[in-house]
């Protein structure tokens, strides 16, 4: 005990309270691990430094913040556990929350979601509870290897046409040479770091594999074939309510077999590189 003591009092005492930063927050099932206990040993010890801001979803608050106005509360951005069962396809990615407390009632409404025929990915480095009893398929990645992976994403979604070019021309600043800052330098753009213009290394999901220990034909499937097939029905109806609302029979698109696309592609890509 008195080995673990000097450490956690040397700080205060050369550096004052404030060298120790508090990060316990909420999550834990665990009683002693609770934000309310931590604070009163540290309190003890003379007071310590608070975080100012949120410790688990700082990005999505930034985020919500810049997509919605600095106003927007990001615990009302459109995911709401109760709109869980209106989803085609959830990505979870590193969240278990049947392995800490994450609002009221949230597995009990992923749980109904997976009954009413949603599907689920989990993307974790372990095999985590949530991922036991919803998920059809577990992505396992390295530890604090995400960014890359999620950049491998975006290189698939920008080479294979599926970003919507309008709404980055309208409201995305730097996304490509034409929408950059004042000043910023050229290729500085995400577009040319993703395409490897900048820098030589396209962001390819074989980049990332090397990186994440995710296989390249892990990403790709997910979302050239799962993210399409969900998303699919919803546009199908939208076009078909265009139609019919505009005073013409409703246009229905034909059935896509996005998987025999897929493969079909794929091949297409081998035979040409085999040629090479």
């Amino acid at each position: 005990m008195t080995s673990r003591r000097k450490p956690a009092s040397a700080a205060p005492d050369a550096h004052g309270p404030a060298a120790i930063l508090d990060c316990s927050r909420t999550g834990s099932l665990s009683m002693l691990h609770s934000r309310s206990t931590v604070k009163r040993l540290l309190y003890m010890f003379g007071g310590c430094t608070e975080l100012w801001t949120n410790i688990s979803a700082e990005a999505e608050v930034y985020a919500v913040h810049q997509t919605y106005g600095a106003k927007a509360d990001y615990k009302s951005a459109g995911r709401e556990p109760t709109d869980y069962v209106n989803s085609r396809l959830i990505l979870m990615w590193g969240w278990s929350p049947a392995d800490g407390t994450f609002g009221t009632g949230t597995l009990q409404y992923l749980k109904l979601a997976k009954q009413r025929g949603v599907k689920f990915i989990c993307v974790d480095p372990r095999r985590t509870r949530t991922s036991w009893e919803l998920a059809e398929q577990h992505v396992f990645i390295r530890p604090s290897t995400d960014t890359a992976a999620l950049v491998a994403m975006a290189y698939v979604i920008l080479s294979e046409g599926l970003h919507d070019q309008a709404y980055l021309d309208r409201y995305v600043l730097g996304f490509d040479e034409a929408h950059l800052p004042a000043g910023a330098p050229a290729g500085a753009s995400y577009r040319s770091y993703l395409l490897g213009e900048s820098d030589g290394v396209p962001k390819t999901p074989e980049w990332a594999a090397a990186i994440t220990g995710v296989p390249a034909e892990e990403v790709e499937p997910v979302l050239l074939i799962e993210c399409p097939r969900f998303l699919f029905p919803f546009a199908r109806r939208i076009i078909a309510d265009i139609t019919s609302d505009g005073g013409y029979p409703p246009f229905l698109l034909d059935p896509i077999d996005f998987a025999g696309v897929y493969q079909a592609r794929k091949a297409q890509a081998d035979q040409q590189v085999g040629h090479a």
